[in-house]
């Protein structure tokens, strides 16, 4: 009994620290670098649309995404739920019937004054779990999202990331 005890105390030791290593290496530099290499993505492909549609486009300085404190905040949150948190614990991908108890609470907690939105963010979390879900019992493998591309998969661990709670790895 003693010792089991040892290991389970060990083990949540290094979850901590991996956890920490995560939020070091992939929420302050990778995944702020991944945001602007999607923006970029995006714009060029919007470009590239209007090119096509006959809008003449002109080329613009480079976008960087510049963020205040409070969005930094709330973007560090999203990334260690997302990316930093093993076996997705309280998103939408963790396993078991229903939401999770802890994102029901974050959708209360965020719209305190308004229950109506609130339960309606929860019944469209709830519908968009279904279709991630679909019949399946688990959408994990390895606390990343089974359907991500294995390169971005490789790319996301190499940058630091400990899972890939989420449908789509810039």
């Amino acid at each position: 009994m003693v010792a089991m005890s040892k290991v389970v105390y060990i083990c949540r030791m290094k979850t901590r620290k991996n956890t920490k290593s995560c939020e070091e290496r992939f929420c302050k530099d990778a995944f702020l670098r991944r945001q602007n290499a999607l923006a970029k993505k995006v714009e060029e492909k919007i470009n590239n649309y209007l090119k096509k549609k006959g809008v003449t486009v002109t080329k613009k300085k480079e976008t960087k995404i510049k963020l205040s404190a409070q969005d930094r905040k709330l973007l560090h949150k999203q990334c260690m739920k997302g990316y930093c948190n093993p076996d997705c614990k309280g998103t939408l991908f963790e396993d078991g019937k229903g939401l999770p108890k802890e994102l029901i609470d974050d959708f209360k907690k965020q719209y305190p004054k308004d229950p109506k939105m609130a339960n309606a963010m929860i019944a469209m979390a709830n519908l968009t779990r279904k279709q991630i879900f679909g019949k399946d019992k688990s959408v994990l493998k390895n606390s990343f999202y089974k359907k991500l591309t294995r390169k971005n998969v490789q790319s996301a661990k190499k940058d630091g990331a400990l899972s890939g709670c989420t449908l789509m790895l810039g």
